[in-house]
Parts: structure tokens; sequence; C-alpha cells
């Protein structure tokens, strides 16, 4: 990191290790995002996370006591990958001077269809993200553009397929797709958009704002009591 990056701007780390595919980023203080490779396949989702971050920083010229802030998706996702996404933040937060930060999935995956849609989203504009929570279960949770930031409305959930509504139109993994518009009673189908896996740049798009929280304070967000990741 040159002296003068490190003069306007400390750097920024973020993490996602919800999805399939973990994602991590990282912020010089410049306008670029610098990208870590695609994690490898066969890996386990995120069990390896601290060694990649070292790595990461270590190849960009940054000490971990050197980053302003931490940023971490805290879920709805998989089980595993968000315990240990977020013990490994809180551990960052609480032995450096960098500040702790905390978003959603669902705002992450929100941006993501905005990124990718043939026009800019109005103010207001709301999408219902939802994902397979296995077990014929979803994870639900409408989030909405304000204010040029994506912010959740009201608290996400996990639902039975059985009983689900649309309330916005949806953002669906594909699988999901045919059985959740069979329940549908409407007589026109509900407006759905197929959900892509975001890539690591996302997670510095301009509508992703991370909140600030305490170390104590965030926590993996797990909707249903027990889980068993594939």
């Amino acid at each position: 990191m040159n002296e003068h990056t490190a003069a306007t701007q400390r750097p920024t780390l973020r993490i996602s290790t919800s999805r399939r595919a973990p994602l991590l980023a990282l912020h010089l203080g410049a306008p670029d995002t610098i990208e870590v490779p695609a994690w490898d396949a066969g890996a386990q989702r995120g069990s390896d996370l601290p060694a990649r971050v070292e790595a990461f920083l270590h190849d960009h010229g940054v000490s971990p006591r050197e980053l302003e802030t931490v940023a971490v998706d805290v879920g709805p996702g998989s089980y595993t990958g968000l315990r240990v996404a977020v013990t490994f933040a809180r551990f960052v937060a609480a032995f450096t001077a960098a500040s702790l930060q905390g978003f959603t999935s669902l705002e992450l995956l929100a941006v993501g269809a905005w990124q990718v849609a043939d026009s800019e989203p109005a103010e207001g504009a709301r999408l219902q993200v939802v994902l397979d929570a296995r077990r014929g279960r979803v994870h639900t949770g409408i989030v909405e553009l304000r204010s040029g930031c994506a912010r959740l409305v009201g608290e996400p959930r996990a639902e039975e397929i059985a009983s689900f509504r649309a309330e916005a139109p949806l953002l669906i993994e594909p699988a999901l797709a045919d059985s959740l518009a069979a329940r549908e009673d409407a007589a026109e189908p509900p407006d759905l958009t197929m959900l892509t896996e975001p890539a690591a740049a996302l997670l510095f798009d301009p509508r992703l704002q991370p909140r600030i929280a305490d170390v104590q304070g965030i926590e993996p967000l797990y909707l249903m009591g027990t889980y068993a990741d594939d």
C-alpha cells in the first residue's frame, strides 16, 4: 500500500460466506475494488477463511491492524459459512482498531439484481428475496431501495413453501420458481426474477451500505432452529 493511500483512507475488508461461492474484497482507499479469485469448488464453505484473508491481505501489503472496517454478511445462508465468517470478523475487530459492520445476504442479492437490471431502480423499489432453506422451507425478506441504499423492510423469516405468499416482486433461486409460483392463488403469476450468484465486486456496490455494530452485537442471522449444510 502506498503512502498516499494510507494517508487518505485505511483499507476496508468485506466478507460474504452465506452463498455457494464465498466472497472476499478489499478496498485500498482508491476507487478500485480488489478481488480474490473464486474459491475452489471443492473447498468447504468458509472453513479456511482466516488463512485466505491473511494471504489476501499479505498479497496487497496490508496488515490486519491497518484495516479501517471489517464488514461481514450475517445471512441468512450457510450455517457453517456464517458462523465462521462472523466469528472471524468479530475476532479481527476485537484485536485491531477496525470497526465492525454487518449486512444481510438479502440486501446483497437484491443489489446484485438491481446491478444487472436494464434500468436503474426507482426510489422505493422493492424485491422479496426468496432463498432455499431446505426441508420444505424458504428464507425470505423484502428489500427496499431507500435514499440509494438497500434496506430490509421488517424482519426476514423462514416459511414453509406450502404457505408462502408473495408480497412484492420476487427475486428467487431458480430451483424454487416452479414450486412457489404454483402456490399463488391470483390469476396472474407472480413477478419473478431469477437470482444469480453475486461476484466479489458487488460487495462494494454503493447501494450496499453495511451498518456499524459492536463486537457483541453482531450475530449470524439464523432463521430456523436447526440446520444441515449441503
